[in-house]
């Protein structure tokens, strides 16, 4: 239990630095992008980003399988199987690596006319710097196999000091080649650097841990066979999952302009940023939660479960309404002015990823309990209603059809299956999830209130000390009015307070 008490620490801490890395990469480094690459190319290569991981899309999530089957067989201490997942998940990821990278640089010959780029437009810059970034994105690929081996074998220190080290690396050299005037070239190199540099770090590490835990490469044809065929379920929930989350830029380049991609990625940006501080918590839960199930602990689980949800809706919905308020004002300051999309778009982006990121979570958790051919099948019904509604709502309603495309797909599918699917694998009953409810009621009350309040007075924010300034006083007002209100959080606030007293009197003792 310590150890992986330890290990789900370890990861949250890691994936916390990998969501400021992504900060620093998604974020910080935006505004020298824009003063150094031309606005209408760098929004040709925000599209020619989908494109690439468009043709991922035949990466069946080979890394999400190994570790959720690693960890089981550890927990049931089947330690041959976790020799043999190792083994046919690498012999995989090469395969399916190699594959792409030849993919990408054949379909790299046709990006200028599927994005109808305009002469304007320095389309061999764009070529070259796709070239290499399709390399890094091969060597990413690659690394999956080894990552999830990694955490399958419960593995976290390792694994996110080679994450941090080489993503600082590439973070570096990315801003140098920009100053140094390689613009688009200076991002794919910093690409082709994470990919190669991951892959390797995370091959050395498997080996030192494998030899450690006294495993070997095991190859069974028959298993290899039978394990293979699990990736037919979630080969197509990544076909689908893939289009779902890339097509959006690529009709709008196409159908409106790169300049409104740029916007459109500039505005939701920090709101996906943000609100994967709260995502990771459970995907650093996941080969904890895998082994747990191995041994047969559902009741720890669906304790981890409920806590978990509570303090996540106390978190992300607070995160939601505080971007619907400042996310413009964030947008002015960070990166300038004119490239805010609109409140209406903005407030369908939040309302979007709000849904999302709660059927994302519990998705996690299903999935760690050996789910996979559900999560498969749900995602793959997701993208067909997908489908089904972006080209009728994108013709009609142009960009918001396109965004509320998204939003239909999700309530249709991943809302009605996981709530279900989450409370028959853990026997969740009412009782336990009416509280939940009615705590996500007061949360959206209270935002609803915030976030009315603050547009209807329009408090005027020109600097970073506006914006922290009147954030603080959001903040503020929004914990202090749910604190009066909910129980729930004034108990959580009072046993934690409780809980630092006594660590605090154990370590003077």
């Amino acid at each position: 239990m310590r150890n992986r008490t330890s290990v789900t620490k370890w990861n949250l801490v890691f994936h916390y630095a990998t969501i400021v890395i992504a900060i620093i990469n998604g974020l910080v480094i935006v505004p020298f992008y824009l003063k150094f690459i031309d606005t209408a190319l760098f929004g040709a290569w925000l599209a020619t980003g989908n494109i690439l991981v468009w043709l991922t899309i035949i990466e069946p999530g080979v890394g999400e399988v190994i570790q959720q089957k690693v960890a089981s067989s550890l927990g049931s201490k089947e330690y041959k199987n976790a020799s043999k997942f190792i083994t046919s998940g690498i012999i995989i990821s090469i395969v399916i690596s190699l594959i792409v990278v030849l993919l990408s640089l054949i379909f790299q010959l046709f990006i200028v006319q599927i994005l109808n780029l305009s002469p304007s437009i320095d389309s061999k810059e764009l070529l070259s710097a796709f070239q290499i970034a399709a390399i890094g994105t091969g060597f990413m690929m690659l690394s999956y196999a080894f990552v999830g081996a990694n955490q399958g074998l419960q593995s976290s220190v390792g694994i996110g000091l080679i994450f941090i080290t080489i993503n600082i690396l590439g973070i570096v050299i990315n801003l140098v080649l920009l100053f140094h005037g390689y613009g688009l070239i200076s991002i794919a190199v910093s690409t082709l650097i994470r990919g190669a540099g991951i892959f390797l770090g995370n091959a050395l590490y498997l080996a030192y841990r494998m030899k450690r835990n006294h495993l070997g490469l095991t190859y069974n044809r028959s298993f290899f066979i039978d394990f293979s065929k699990l990736f037919s379920f979630t080969f197509f929930s990544k076909i689908s999952s893939t289009i779902v989350s890339n097509i959006d830029l690529i009709l709008i380049s196409r159908f409106v302009s790169p300049e409104t991609v740029t916007m459109l990625e500039l505005t939701r940006r920090p709101i996906k940023i943000i609100q994967g501080f709260t995502d990771r918590v459970s995907v650093a839960f996941m080969p904890a939660l895998s082994n747990l199930k191995g041994e047969g602990n559902i009741i720890k689980i669906k304790e981890l479960f409920l806590k978990f949800f509570l303090i996540f809706s106390w978190v992300s919905i607070f995160i939601i309404f505080g971007f619907i308020s400042f996310n413009k004002n964030l947008l002015e300051v960070w990166a300038g002015k004119n490239l805010f999309i609109g409140n209406p778009i903005n407030i369908l982006i939040c309302i979007t990823l709000l849904i999302g990121s709660f059927t994302y979570n519990i998705s996690n958790f299903c999935f760690s309990l050996g789910n996979i051919k559900g999560n498969s099948m749900i995602t793959i019904l997701k993208s067909i209603i997908y489908l089904s509604f972006v080209f009728v709502f994108g013709t009609f309603f142009g960009i918001y059809g396109i965004l509320s495309a998204a939003l239909f797909s999700i309530i249709f599918s991943e809302a009605i299956y996981y709530p279900k699917k989450i409370v028959s694998l853990l026997e969740v009953s009412k009782k336990d999830i009416l509280p939940l409810i009615k705590e996500n009621f007061l949360l959206i009350t209270v935002g609803i209130i915030m976030s009315s309040a603050f547009h209807f007075f329009a408090v005027e924010i020109e600097d970073w000390i506006d914006l922290i300034v009147y954030a603080s006083i959001f903040t503020l007002l929004f914990w202090g009015i749910f604190i009066l209100i909910s129980t729930r959080l004034r108990i959580f606030l009072k046993d934690l307070v409780l809980k630092l007293k006594h660590s605090k009197l154990e370590s003077k003792l």
